[in-house]
């Protein structure tokens, strides 16, 4: 079967069931008979669960976990909470499950429908059916619209998005044949290290250097997982969960996976050595499963959890695949330079580094101090992406895999060499032949896209009034004040601070859900792989997307997300915001996942691992942002 085929018999299968649950009839629909084939596949999620309902459960209702020690006193189950039918949208009203089922059940569901017929309607006009770049757009539509719709087979917890995302992967799992497979893999990746990564800076740079960092990182398991789809010929419906480092995809049978992974693994380590000189590494593995492995609850939490020990035990060994030459893994990096790096203090010389860009925060000296070109580039990529309206770009380019790294590269030549995509981020929608995702935009059609991907992504810029206390009270020299609409620095956050009546510093709020790891070994009794699946994608609307509405709502200019997705976040900005900050993103966070949930599986805990690097950040007089 051809790959356009494919693509339209899944296309169709999802407005068949797009119709069965909003009751909305929409073009395309597949005739009597056409969707015979998808069955076999839909069958592997069970049929052991209860009678669909009519409206969603969210899936935090099916977790509970009791103290250690008590779990066979505490059988009781989590009270169950409801999702209203609604578009994707980042708002409470929308995300935020309640305790009664809508009154307008109905109704709502219908909207969804028009809304989605419309929406696809859209999508026919803007690209050819046989576009690849069609069916990316489709999945981000059932993503949109059928994120908080039930679905047909009955388990609990589990989107209509999730039941065709399933079948989509299975299909693609199987090879494209018309028969599921009797056997998949389960491939799983990490980024360990990425403390000691994103940490190692020195003053000078700080916060575009942590921001630049950071993301570049959640980059880097995005490349890795497209590499991953690409070599083994599958889909965005494949990829299980993709957040904070650490992702997991369903592929074909063992032997083409394991190879592939083997091969990819060496790829991006062998660069990242070159590059970074061991700060991470990627650990990436796999392990054959079952149908029946992956979608019966008991044998789901035996082999996820036996795969999560498979990862843990390869973090002891990151760079395994390259001991095989030990002179190029151990040679001594660089030229014997007397010169560092002034951010990552890695050696340079006048071939891999520039002069520091001289600002009022980087005082004047006898010896101008050296960035590299990496740690520049990091830099930069924090600007790029301050925009609210943002536009990221992907595209293959093969020819670029596992070439040669050069003095002068950059964040964006970096992923290019390891993974094969290129990357690009502009304010406005471009003109490209690649895949265009618009950034917080659930209506990515409206924005020229093909489809959207949540980030955090608040950040404050330089104001005019920042530019003239920067000029007539600090006594900046002219040309080291920043531009207007650049990164808003320390130095002005603090001010921030001050002007408000507060202490002149910059505060740091990081915060974690705790027993994550326990909710997901053993906090869903029936955990099926479309669970975790759900359990993700559920953390990451909050932690991707709300939190830019909350972080917005507390202040206009005062605070800076450097990082958060998967279950924690890290904001810097002015103190004095951060305490309430605090507060509301826990309260919030508890309404998300349901109020009558025991606390032990929802509370949000603040602190800092690595706060005496950040305090002395943080404590310096001329901190660059």
């Amino acid at each position: 079967m051809t790959l356009s085929s494919i693509h339209g018999y899944l296309i169709a299968y999802g407005l068949h069931r797009m119709r069965q649950v909003t009751g909305v009839e929409f073009t395309g629909l597949p005739r009597p008979g056409e969707l015979g084939w998808v069955e076999p596949f839909e069958a592997l999620l069970g049929t052991g669960w209860p009678e669909a309902e009519p409206v969603l459960t969210s899936i935090f209702s099916r977790v509970h976990l009791p103290e250690r020690g008590q779990e066979q006193q505490d059988t009781r189950q989590a009270p169950k909470v409801y999702i209203r039918p609604a578009e994707l949208c980042m708002d409470g009203d929308t995300l935020f499950p309640k305790a009664e089922k809508p009154a307008d059940l109905n109704a709502a569901k219908a909207s969804v429908g028009q809304g989605f017929a419309r929406a696809y309607a859209d999508l026919e006009k803007a690209l050819a059916p046989d576009d690849p770049r069609f069916f990316t757009a489709f999945y981000h539509l059932m993503e949109r619209f059928a994120w908080a719709l039930p679905n047909t087979y009955g388990e609990p917890g589990v989107s209509l998005f999730q039941q065709w995302k399933a079948v989509a992967a299975l299909v693609f799992a199987s090879g494209g044949t018309d028969h599921p497979a009797d056997r998949f893999t389960l491939i799983g990746g990490d980024i360990p290290g990425i403390q000691d990564f994103v940490y190692t800076i020195t003053s000078k740079g700080a916060a575009k250097g942590l921001r630049g960092r950071s993301f570049f990182l959640q980059l880097l398991g995005d490349a890795v997982v497209r590499r991953v789809l690409a070599d083994l010929e599958l889909c965005l419906c494949n990829v299980v969960y993709d957040a904070g480092g650490n992702f997991m995809v369903l592929g074909p049978e063992e032997e083409k996976a394991v190879k592939a992974v083997e091969r990819i693994r060496r790829q991006v380590n062998a660069r990242l050595v070159e590059a970074i000189q061991g700060e991470t590494a990627l650990v990436l593995e796999a392990m054959p499963v079952s149908p029946a492995d992956l979608f019966t609850p008991h044998r789901f939490k035996e082999v996820r959890d036996d795969f999560a020990q498979k990862v843990a035990q390869a973090k002891n060994r990151p760079l395994k695949e390259l001991t095989d030459d030990w002179a190029t893994l151990f040679e001594p990096k660089g030229r014997g330079s007397a010169l560092s790096c002034t951010v990552c203090r890695i050696e340079v010389d006048e071939h891999n580094s520039k002069p520091l860009e001289r600002t009022g925060e980087v005082p004047e000296g006898d010896e101008r101090p050296r960035i590299c070109y990496l740690c520049d580039s990091f830099a930069r990529l924090a600007r790029d992406i301050r925009h609210e309206n943002l536009w990221m770009t992907v595209a293959e380019k093969p020819e670029r895999l596992g070439t040669e790294a050069q003095p002068k590269d950059g964040w964006a030549e970096l992923l290019a060499r390891m993974s094969g995509f290129d990357y690009q981020f502009n304010d406005e929608p471009p003109k490209t032949e690649g895949t265009v995702l618009a950034l917080n935009r659930p209506d990515f059609l409206k924005a020229q896209a093909h489809g959207f991907r949540l980030l955090a992504n608040v950040t404050p810029k330089t104001t005019q009034d920042d530019i003239n206390y920067l000029r007539d009270e600090a006594r900046w020299e002219e040309k080291d004040i920043p531009e207007k609409d650049d990164i808003r620095s320390f130095t002005l956050l603090a001010h921030a601070a001050a002007t408000a009546g507060a202490i002149e510093r910059v505060g740091v709020l990081r915060m974690d859900v705790d027993n994550l790891g326990r909710v997901f070994s053993e906090g869903v009794p029936d955990l099926t792989l479309l669970k975790l699946s759900a359990l993700s994608g559920a953390l990451d609307m909050f932690f991707g997307g709300y939190l830019n509405v909350l972080v917005r709502d507390q202040t206009e200019n005062d605070l800076y997300i450097i990082y958060a997705g998967g279950d924690d976040l890290f904001i810097v900005g002015a103190w004095h915001h951060l305490p309430d900050l605090a507060g509301a993103i826990r309260k919030e966070f508890k309404v998300f996942t349901g109020e009558l949930i025991q606390k032990k599986i929802k509370v949000l805990s603040g602190g800092e691992r690595a706060r005496l690097v950040l305090a002395g950040l943080l404590l310096q007089k001329h901190n660059v942002l």
